[in-house]
């Protein structure tokens, strides 16, 4: 009984006593395999390439499909690094523009020595009125007054309309309502030939005669010089100014126009156009432009210019409001601008 309880053990036993004894015989150098190993590995060898093939197929595919997800990462990413980039860059230019018009803003600044000098940024311009006027960021607050001038680092754009606390209404020169037409007197700096009188000589011609007549060879010599070298000679210019008002904008040709002109004096093209400082609030010798071309004016009896302003006015981002240190009145005192206007509405007050 206790042999049959037992029997389990002793078919382990057996079992690992023959298994000791076949791997003992097989781990020996032999020759050739025994049958049993050859048909263990023969099937073993068939059953690994049936389940194999399909595991290497389907390991390659997911590692194409990991491979396509890097891929497709390392492409957002560098697409997000390009965006970037061209932002940046962008950035960069808008930076050096504004750095651009800051250095010539600064450089006009210096050169304003004449003038109390204040310093603004566009605000807002409406597109609907984007040649009659826009907005600045600078007010009364900032010491900004009406009428006052408005320009960029390059020249004249307009005068100032309304002010509030903390921001102003300029009208350009461009503008072409009729009730809110921007009227300012200029100068133009027209080159003109210097007019030297005819070279007159009366007994002295005669009285010199007979040495005139013994020299006739040297004089022959000097005198074909001497025309040789006034052949050469630019004639002389001088430069006069020419007064007139700015009244129009061509909107075709992108001009402003000054009427008023007198007929009698000559103007050029390339003739640069500054303010003349009469018209009040605007001072003398701000730029606006140079003489395009002229025409007849009214009735034949005054000239017109057409003149291309200096300023761009399709892209204004910032500006410079200009006011007179001190002004000279009639009776020769000197008093501020804000001084003046306080005056002359006094006078209109009282009579001229």
């Amino acid at each position: 009984m206790s042999f049959f309880g037992n029997r389990k053990l002793i078919i382990v036993l057996i079992g690992l006593v023959v298994l000791l004894v076949v791997m003992g015989y097989t781990a020996k150098d032999r020759m050739n395999l025994t049958w049993p190993e050859k048909f263990m590995k023969d099937t073993t060898s068939v059953v690994q390439g049936l389940f194999y093939r399909p595991a290497q197929a389907v390991s390659q595919f997911v590692h194409n499909v990991q491979d396509a997800y890097h891929v497709y990462e390392e492409n957002r990413v560098l697409k997000a690094s390009l965006d970037q980039y061209a932002q940046m860059s962008a950035e960069l230019k808008a930076v050096k523009y504004e750095n651009g018009q800051l250095r010539e803003s600064l450089g006009t600044k210096q050169k304003l020595n004449d003038y109390n000098v204040i310093y603004s940024e566009v605000a807002a311009r409406n597109s609907s009125q984007w040649n009659d006027v826009l907005v600045i960021g600078s007010g009364s607050k900032q010491g900004v007054k009406k009428d006052m001038a408005v320009m960029t680092s390059k020249g004249l754009i307009g005068r100032v309309k309304d002010v509030s606390n903390f921001s102003a209404t300029v009208e350009l020169l461009t503008s072409r309502e009729s009730s809110n037409r921007n009227h300012v007197s200029g100068y133009i700096l027209a080159t003109q030939p210097i007019q030297t009188p005819p070279s007159t000589t009366g007994n002295g011609q005669q009285t010199n005669g007979t040495s005139n007549t013994a020299n006739a060879a040297n004089s022959n010599k000097s005198n074909t010089a001497t025309t040789q070298a006034n052949n050469q000679q630019k004639p002389a210019t001088t430069t006069k100014y020419v007064s007139g008002i700015l009244e129009d904008y061509d909107s075709v040709e992108k001009l402003l126009i000054m009427r008023k002109i007198p007929l009698d004096q000559k103007i050029s093209v390339n003739d640069a156009v500054i303010t003349s400082g009469l018209g009040g609030m605007i001072p003398s010798k701000l730029p606006i432009g140079i003489v395009v071309k002229t025409e007849p004016g009214d009735y034949g009896l005054t000239q017109t210019a057409y003149i291309k302003p200096y300023a761009d006015f399709t892209l204004i981002s910032d500006v410079l409001v200009i006011d007179r240190k001190s002004v000279e009145t009639p009776t020769g005192d000197s008093s501020s601008s804000s001084q003046k206007g306080t005056t002359q509405q006094s006078k209109g007050k009282g009579g001229k």
